[in-house]
């Protein structure tokens, strides 16, 4: 059973030597406030003190919901058309992801934290880890507080702050900070008495203890462990036998002892998957090439930004047919003669797959492709026959990369990517890109005193 991520585990023939002596280091986990939600209401405050939700990719489901649309009971991953009726009746504001902004305004929330501190891990796009070497209390809590302000002054989104001794702790103690508005967005669990700190884990749901899934939360809860404080408690020879190595390093971290370090530098990734829901159901094959060309071409894009070349690709698309009415897939994987990162070569393998699993008789509603069998790029075998002509590509994709950075992503693209592209998933709702386009920056307009102007109505006011 699968805990956390492997990166930064202490190894496993070192688990048994711990004692439960706390750790002198210090985790601060600085988490986003409802982060997709937040990044909107930046640019347009008249979202504040409103129930928001934000969809996913094809307008689907909602995956960021604000406060207010929390107490109306919207829960995240519910369908849209499900709580249609919630969110007409409350004038929710329903808006499309933009994750091109989502992606730049957490790259300046990073920015602003490492005025603090260096060491900074960022597990995902809305959380980030970080080690405090100070130990006082009073400190830390006027530093934490330092931090939230300044990243509230510089970028306008609100964070929580949690401090502890292990990582899993302070994830544990940025939720309690989250929820309870009594702490002012920052909780400091290392500074609490052995009361409060038990009060605080019997508060928490094994579920919600980071690195504990749905599945294994249901195990534990069968067999009467239903909180943190509970599984902080349990028998740990009994434990290590059920739940193995991993299991054992979350447990001594919810008794102090850090397990799980700082992972200051991002390992190289072993596949890279780019895929989508189609906007509307697909049938025809040049519809289907557009985009699985669209995807690759968009892989090699990742490809050489991680210095990285790739043996294999993989095309899947999602299939619904009459015969078999239940969502189905058919894939298939193309070893390339060489590594490479180059679109050319990957569109072409990836075409020539598509044709190879393309079926007249059904339809499709999603596609993708997957990068494997990565090595890194500074280490290519070279070959006497293909060199040049892959030189020659490598730097054409090259070219394209600096020319779409400069004058904005999709300036410049393959044609077999198509130019219309009505297969593309549906984003009815999106905010500009206020951070990354010339042409969508915000404007600020001003009137004289004299001239008074009707209020302009919100362009969401219809739900």
């Amino acid at each position: 059973m699968s805990f956390i991520k492997s990166e930064g585990l202490m190894p496993v023939d070192e688990v048994d030597k711990l004692s439960t002596k706390q750790s002198p280091l210090l985790f601060a986990l600085v988490d986003c406030n409802n982060f997709f939600v937040s990044c909107e209401r930046v640019f347009d405050p008249r979202l504040e003190g409103r129930p928001v939700v934000v969809l996913s990719n094809n307008d689907a489901c909602i995956i960021s919901r604000s406060n207010e649309a929390k107490k109306l009971g919207i829960k995240i991953g519910m369908p849209l058309y499900q709580v249609w009726d919630l969110v007409k009746n409350n004038r929710v504001c329903v808006l499309s992801a933009n994750f091109t902004l989502y992606r730049d305004l957490s790259h300046r929330i990073v920015h602003s934290l490492r005025q603090f501190c260096p060491d900074i891990e960022v597990y995902s796009v809305d959380e980030v880890f970080m080690i405090l070497k100070e130990a006082d209390s009073r400190v830390i809590d006027r530093l934490i507080r330092n931090m939230r302000q300044t990243v509230y002054r510089w970028v306008g989104v609100p964070v929580s702050i949690g401090v502890a001794e292990t990582k899993t702790l302070a994830k544990l103690a940025a939720e309690h900070a989250k929820k309870k508005i009594s702490t002012g967005g920052r909780f400091d669990l290392s500074a609490c008495s052995q009361q409060d700190r038990d009060r605080v884990l019997a508060g928490t749901p094994v579920d919600d203890i980071w690195g504990i899934g749905r599945q294994y939360g249901k195990w534990l809860t069968d067999r009467g462990i239903t909180t943190a404080l509970q599984l902080q408690g349990i028998d740990q020879h009994w434990f290590g036998k059920k739940a193995g190595v991993t299991g054992l390093r979350l447990l001594k971290e919810l008794q102090g002892v850090s397990c799980i370090s700082l992972d200051l530098d991002d390992p190289p990734r072993k596949a890279i998957t780019c895929s989508r829901s189609f906007g509307k159901l697909v049938t025809d094959l040049g519809e289907l090439k557009e985009a699985i060309a669209t995807f690759a071409a968009q892989g090699g894009r990742e490809l050489r930004h991680d210095c990285s070349l790739a043996r294999r690709i993989t095309v899947y698309c999602g299939v619904r047919s009459k015969s078999a009415p239940s969502k189905t897939s058919s894939t298939i994987t193309v070893h390339l003669p060489l590594p490479t990162d180059c679109d050319s070569d990957l569109i072409r393998a990836a075409l020539t797959g598509l044709e190879q699993i393309y079926q007249l008789d059904v339809t499709y509603y999603k596609g993708g492709i997957t990068l494997s069998d990565l090595s890194r790029a500074d280490v290519r075998q070279a070959d006497i026959f293909v060199d040049n002509e892959h030189n020659r590509l490598h730097k054409l994709s090259g070219v394209i990369d600096h020319l779409n950075a400069h004058w904005g992503h999709g300036t410049i693209r393959y044609a077999a990517a198509g130019i219309k592209r009505s297969w593309q998933s549906h984003a009815t709702l999106c905010s500009p890109n206020y951070t990354t386009r010339w042409q969508e920056l915000p404007v600020a307009h001003t009137a004289p005193a004299s001239v008074k102007r009707a209020p302009t109505p919100h362009k969401h006011d219809t739900w």
